[in-house]
């Protein structure tokens, strides 16, 4: 695992997910770990906080907003602010060393590559530059209009009007059971449309 040093400067957390949103690509703040980011020209270095919004440090091997932030570093190695952001969509190579703390930091670089499709290399450090994780993914640039519509496909809203509704007790389809029925307590609940 390559040394991974500490940001000495950059953008600021707020300042690089607003550039990121700007992009397409909004994220909750229990995802907002980038504390900052400093980068360009297929090299990044960001320091990553876990936030109290993430939920408990229950024993994750690699807490899953982390493991996330480091992928948003791939932003800072391409050129941050672009309109046509770089995502992962291949895992290549993780290697967890150890159990990743609350707080990291994380070097990605991204070797020039095809047009729209490149390797990023991550190392993952503690805050003492103790080698924690490397993480190898391939990346892609996503265009600015697909995106937007590929985002309608799977996000858009389609209701439709409930007719009726089963609960499954034990396997068994039981309509509308009574509310006072005990043995409809618990099971899984199905709505159909006609």
């Amino acid at each position: 695992v390559a040394c991974v040093p500490e940001p000495a400067g950059g953008t600021a957390g707020e300042a690089f997910y607003a550039s990121l949103a700007k992009a397409g690509l909004g994220y909750g703040p229990a995802f907002q770990v980038v504390e900052t980011l400093e980068g360009g020209e297929g090299e990044a270095l960001a320091r990553l906080v876990l936030p109290e919004e993430a939920g408990p440090d229950l024993p994750w091997r690699f807490h899953p907003a982390l493991l996330d932030g480091c992928l948003h570093a791939i932003a800072g190695a391409a050129a941050l602010g672009e309109a046509n952001p770089w995502v992962p969509v291949e895992f290549v190579h993780l290697r967890v060393l150890g159990r990743p703390p609350a707080a990291l930091r994380c070097r990605v670089r991204m070797p020039a590559g095809e047009c729209d499709r490149r390797r990023a290399e991550i190392s993952i450090a503690d805050l003492a530059g103790n080698a924690v994780a490397e993480l190898v993914a391939v990346v892609e640039r996503i265009e600015g209009d697909r995106c937007a519509e590929e985002d309608r496909w799977f996000l858009a809203l389609d209701w439709e009007p409930v007719v009726g509704w089963r609960l499954f007790v034990h396997g068994v389809a039981r309509h509308e059971p009574d509310a006072h029925d005990a043995s409809a307590g618990s099971g899984l609940l199905e709505a159909y449309a006609e």
